[in-house]
């Protein structure tokens, strides 16, 4: 079995998480312009899951691969908490505050900065919640301000379980994680369909009658069944990772294998999560294994700006079609694309990779494992 390059600045992670973003971009395009999925191209396909659901199932496999490593790696658990925190606040603050007071006012919408206002803002920044606005893009499809932001508490809540696991020992008992990412990912088969692709405000919408504490849980822990498919999908790429060293990721019959499993169990609506998983999670692994003699390796590799495409795509999508509806939707996607990429990589230069230096600094770590 050749050595994972996951330990180095050789590997293709950085390209995969761009090719996740931008497949987010090409699944929430036709939603966003026809306010249903009638023209998603994966769900044409295979009826199951679309594009998006892929690309941020993916996106938490690299996660949960990548942050086991860092906390394995990582001295302390503070330092880990720190490193979290500072990777994923920064960037989602600005975002945050772009689209509360750029993105609304041009969206049609009203910004009143009153001190309740401000409050709310903070509340909900700390909580990872996405902006709100009930006058913006008022008529449209799916108005919220940035739909795509609902999966990030998310992926922090997973953060927070990697450390809970660590604290506990559970990374010395691997078989624990194991059999937890397979019960989680079988959870997500079974349980009843109650999925809002859209976010938590979407859900609310719908669940007016909701308790106090029931609004409480949907913020701390998030809707059920997205909690469940998410750390089941989280915790598989732990798993890989903590089983790295038993499973051959350069083989290429078990490559196709997977990639064919995963074909086959994508048109079943029940079982298309638990293939993207366990089947699509060993080809990330494995592509991001290739060497540098290839060119995903050199793609988005040293400057990320992934995280920056995936806050800024929704919004500029959201504004184009805004003051140009009757735009062709091949176009609407292209500069969508366009956008995110700028804000991506103003967001990387000048807040996310000084930051992540700063941190590094403070506290060494391997560079190619802080996801």
């Amino acid at each position: 079995m050749s050595q994972l390059k996951y330990e180095s600045r050789e590997n293709s992670f950085g390209f995969l998480r761009l090719l996740f973003a931008s497949l987010v971009i090409l699944s929430h395009t036709p939603e966003i312009y026809d306010g249903n999925r009638n023209r998603e191209i994966l769900t044409n396909i295979f009826g199951s899951i679309s594009f998006g659901e892929l690309a941020v199932d993916g996106f938490f496999l690299i996660s949960g691969y990548l942050i086991s490593a860092s906390y394995l790696k990582t001295q302390s658990p503070v330092s880990f908490l720190k490193k979290r925190i500072f990777r994923i606040y920064p960037a989602f603050a600005a975002s945050y505050l772009i689209c509360d007071l750029v993105v609304a006012p041009l969206g049609g919408g009203d910004v009143a900065v009153t001190p309740q206002h401000v409050l709310s803002l903070a509340a909900r920044i700390l909580l990872l919640q996405p902006p709100m606005s009930t006058t913006a893009f008022h008529g449209t499809y799916y108005p919220d301000l940035n739909g795509a932001m609902w999966t990030i508490p998310y992926e922090f809540r997973c953060y927070l379980l990697i450390l809970a696991l660590g604290l506990l020992g559970f990374f010395n008992r691997k078989r624990v994680i194991l059999i937890t990412a397979i019960s989680f990912l079988v959870l997500s088969c079974i349980i009843p369909e109650h999925y809002h692709p859209f976010g938590y405000e979407a859900a609310l919408a719908q669940t007016q009658a909701h308790s106090f504490w029931d609004r409480i849980f949907n913020l701390t822990v998030g809707e059920p069944r997205s909690t469940i498919r998410f750390v089941g999908v989280f915790l598989c790429g732990s798993t890989y990772q903590i089983y790295k060293d038993r499973i051959s990721f350069d083989k290429k019959w078990t490559a196709a294998f997977s990639a064919a499993a995963l074909v086959t169990f994508l048109f079943e609506p029940r079982t298309a999560n638990l293939a993207v998983a366990i089947f699509g999670g060993y080809l990330v692994i494995a592509i991001s294994n290739l060497g540098k003699q290839y060119v995903t390796c050199k793609i988005n590799s040293e400057n990320d700006i992934s995280y920056g495409v995936y806050l800024y795509a929704w919004p500029a999508a959201k504004l184009i079609l805004w003051y140009r509806p009757d735009m062709n939707i091949v176009l609407v996607g292209m500069l969508t694309l366009i956008s995110a990429v700028i804000m991506g990589t103003v967001s990387w230069h000048l807040l996310e990779k000084p930051i992540m230096h700063k941190i590094q600094r403070k506290a060494p770590s391997n560079p190619a494992v802080i996801a």
